[in-house]
């Protein structure tokens, strides 16, 4: 594949390309991942390299942090749901055997 310049598109061991329609209109949606190739003053050159890993690491953290929170909010409400007698379903949790 050929990028519009004429470059040729990088080989990656991941690469996925989607066109997602999204009210009315339709979004290009592209996942790249590989190994780096870049030298290192090419990578400070387009300020890819120091602070930009440091909040790349934060905002993995903070993301993985929120997903914990909202999955065991998610848990504990469950919980107080089931400690109420409120049945959503017939049948019995398969989580009531290790809290009841």
């Amino acid at each position: 594949m050929t990028l519009v310049d004429g470059i040729r598109a990088g080989h990656s061991k991941l690469d996925v390309r989607l066109s997602l329609p999204w009210f009315g209109q339709r979004y290009y949606v592209r996942l790249m991942s590989g190994s780096e190739r870049r030298n290192a003053r090419r990578l400070d050159g387009e300020n890819q390299s120091g602070l930009n890993k440091i909040s790349i690491f934060y905002g993995l953290a903070l993301f993985l942090l929120f997903a914990s929170a909202v999955f065991g909010a998610a848990i504990f409400l469950y919980l107080v749901k089931s400690m109420l007698g409120i049945n959503l379903f017939e049948a019995h949790s398969p989580l009531h055997r290790f809290f009841f």
